[in-house]
């Protein structure tokens, strides 16, 4: 009879190990079709759609703000992600298909020298609705989580590269589209924004970009910034800020101290 118990338990054991893998291999091949893609900090997006400020949403950045994904690059063991900051590349993440600490998780090569006491990083993902994130799982050497970082999957066109992502977002999230109203001579102006940078109605310009980190250097005022372009002059640089549907365009110089000095309000827009 103990035997047979023995034997019956050994089949029951084989079983439950065989369903876990399989629900191992099955969440991993979904995990596979999910991480393709453009990833934006959460936090940041949040921030700069409550705000309409870069300025402000660059202070709830993380040092990795911005994931690119591309499936085709994985083999059988890993994948490497390309990292962003605000500002630049280079902050490469290998992703491990190896189970991490958490459910449905796996391993990372992701190190943070700002923060000494995170020793090691899981990522894994979550469906909400129409939306995906992917969550990083960070714990000390204890195993003990710490803090956890998420981000969201953006549907931004394939062409669009990694240098050109975060202007592509803030353009459409605070710009894109059409407006009408007033220059600072009471003249009536009508200006489109495109989701790419272009500009249509404002003077000759036909570019725009926002500054999508502005780095502080010392004590002064900081303005969020955007900057007209066309063909053959400098770039024409205002500070903007949204009030609701309104958009106000001021005049913006650098004095000899190098510290913005905010000038007239030159155009006082509404989105239709």
């Amino acid at each position: 009879m103990k035997k047979f118990l023995l034997i019956f338990i050994t089949i029951l054991c084989c079983f439950a190990a065989i369903g876990q893998s399989k629900k191992s291999s099955n969440f991993l091949a979904h995990f596979k079709t999910v991480v393709s893609g453009k990833w934006l900090l959460v936090t940041y997006l949040e921030t700069l759609k409550k705000t309409s400020s870069p300025l402000k949403a660059q202070t709830k950045g993380f040092d990795l703000t911005q994931l690119f994904v591309n499936i085709d690059d994985a083999n059988n063991k890993s994948i490497n992600a390309d990292g962003w900051s605000l500002h630049e590349g280079g902050l490469g993440i290998t992703i491990y298909f190896t189970p991490g600490v958490t459910r449905n998780s796996f391993k990372t090569d992701f190190h943070n020298p700002q923060k000494s006491n995170i020793a090691f990083t899981d990522i894994g993902y979550t469906i909400k609705g129409k939306d995906s994130f992917l969550v990083l799982y960070h714990f000390n050497e204890a195993k003990k989580l710490l803090q956890i970082t998420k981000f969201k999957k953006s549907s931004t066109p394939s062409i669009i590269s990694s240098d050109k992502f975060l202007d592509y977002v803030v353009n459409k999230t605070l710009f894109t589209g059409n407006y009408s109203g007033k220059d600072n001579e009471g003249n009536n102006v009508n200006i489109s924004f495109t989701n790419e940078g272009g500009i249509y109605g404002l003077q000759e310009f036909t570019k725009y970009k926002v500054s999508t980190f502005i780095l502080q250097r010392s004590k002064g005022n900081y303005y969020n910034k955007i900057y007209f372009l066309d063909n053959d002059n400098a770039p024409v640089l205002y500070a903007f800020t949204f009030v609701g549907k309104k958009l106000f365009l001021y005049e913006l110089t650098e004095n000899k101290n190098e510290q913005m000095v905010l000038g007239s309000l030159k155009y006082n827009l509404i989105k239709k």
